[in-house]
């Protein structure tokens, strides 16, 4: 059958069984593995991944063939997915056409695999133990009385210890700064959002920043605002082609050149300006080198997770990543819907207001009020929410960071009353 579609014996070699050792080193002289099917394969899809090897599978009817879409989509690789044997073998073209995509797989692949709930066997058994428990419930309290309740997952449990206010309070404290935004132009949908990057920026301190989409730059250069008035070491960088997408329309070169002049004398230090598309510019980031990534390209759900697959293996250990109009729904925006995938997978926040902003730490050593951010109970998670639209009500009317100062602090003496 090989030898009917071109292919030699000679470069085809068949593998028995061997030590787990000698079997993991042979997936270094494999590219791609293709998933059997109709049977699926599911020990050794986690193998090829462990070892950097992108798996194509092709999704069947049962459920015995749909164990590699259940492995990829939780992973977020759905583009490794076909529905069909032409797509199938499409999948597997284009992948091997992109030698830089597969050397960048086979260094980041392992790390996405353990940073996935797939290799968490304590949430394993969290889930496991609450099916019992709710198996036993059903059986021991029929029609619902006295019954107990138990939780699969404590990801979104609150913090140990202290009241809820002094456990924001120390969330805030001192990562609030009290800044006048410089740039505001009439893209107000963004400057809600101003208290976040300035806290953002205090709270992580990124060694090298990057923001995908910047337009007229409000949200660009409030990041580079907070950077200067630290007196920060961070590299700042803008990803833009400045010609528009179809969200926003196409606009000429004067979009840019009145950006410029605000952005250049104030920044141009430690800030760059890259006229150019998302993937091109990419090439320019070394692998685990970006500590803060701003995704706001095109908007739909497609375009969005190309972007973040492309730009992940950029992550530094710290990484975070925003995403913009998480709260859109409208149209053919679909970043709510790859945030619902992706904060399965990873810990993060949500801030509903001003079209809503996603907060993902990707990053295995994220700084702790970070971690603390992601680790917030529902209840929690709704004052901080108010504490900053509250603080963003403020950018909007002061003019003097004394002002913003006082605003802040007022604002947090009345955690009490935004927690109820």
């Amino acid at each position: 059958a090989f030898a009917k579609q071109g292919v030699s014996t000679e470069r085809i070699r068949f593998s028995g069984a061997d030590d787990k050792r000698k079997f993991l080193d042979a997936y270094r002289l494999i590219d791609i593995a293709l998933d059997p099917f109709p049977h699926n394969g599911y020990t050794t899809t986690h193998d090829a991944l462990w070892m950097g090897v992108p798996v194509v599978t092709l999704a069947g009817d049962m459920a015995v063939g749909r164990m590699g879409k259940t492995v990829l989509s939780h992973l977020g690789f759905s583009e490794w997915i076909a529905d069909s044997h032409a797509s199938y073998v499409e999948i597997a073209q284009n992948l091997a056409a992109d030698k830089k995509r597969l050397a960048s797989l086979r260094t980041t692949l392992r790390e996405t695999l353990a940073r996935s709930r797939l290799l968490d066997g304590e949430d394993f058994a969290r889930c496991m133990e609450a099916a019992f428990f709710e198996m036993w419930n059903t059986s021991s309290h029929p029609g619902g009385k006295n019954r107990q309740e138990t939780k699969c997952s404590d990801s979104q449990s609150g913090l140990e210890g202290g009241s809820t206010t002094s456990n924001i309070r120390n969330l805030l404290d001192g990562y609030l700064l009290p800044i006048v935004p410089r740039r505001r132009t009439n893209v107000t949908f963004w400057h809600g959002h101003f208290p976040f990057a300035f806290w953002c920026i205090a709270a992580l301190k990124p060694k090298v920043f990057v923001e995908l989409g910047t337009f007229k730059g409000d949200s660009y250069c409030a990041f580079c605002q907070a950077v200067s008035e630290m007196s920060l070491t961070t590299k700042c960088f803008a990803v833009d082609t400045w010609e528009g997408d179809p969200h926003l329309g196409s606009y000429g070169p004067e979009i840019l050149h009145e950006m410029r002049k605000h952005h250049d004398p104030l920044y141009s230090e430690f800030s760059t300006l890259l006229i150019e598309p998302f993937n091109k510019a990419s090439e320019r980031f070394e692998a685990q080198s970006i500590d803060l990534l701003h995704i706001d390209g095109y908007h739909t759900y497609d375009s969005v997770q190309a972007d973040f697959q492309k730009w992940l293996p950029k992550m530094s250990k710290r990484g975070v990543i925003l995403f913009r109009d998480v709260n859109v729904h409208g149209g053919n925006f679909g970043v709510w819907k790859l945030w619902g995938e992706l904060s399965k997978r990873f810990p993060g926040f949500l801030f509903e207001h001003s079209n809503g902003l996603g907060v993902l730490a990707v990053g295995s050593d994220i700084p702790d009020p970070l971690q603390i951010l992601g680790g917030l109970n529902e209840a929690d998670r709704q004052t901080v929410r108010r504490v900053f639209e509250r603080i963003a009500k403020l950018t909007a009317i002061c003019k003097e960071e004394a002002q913003m100062e006082e605003g802040i602090n007022s604002i947090l003496n009345n955690i009490p009353s935004l927690a109820k």
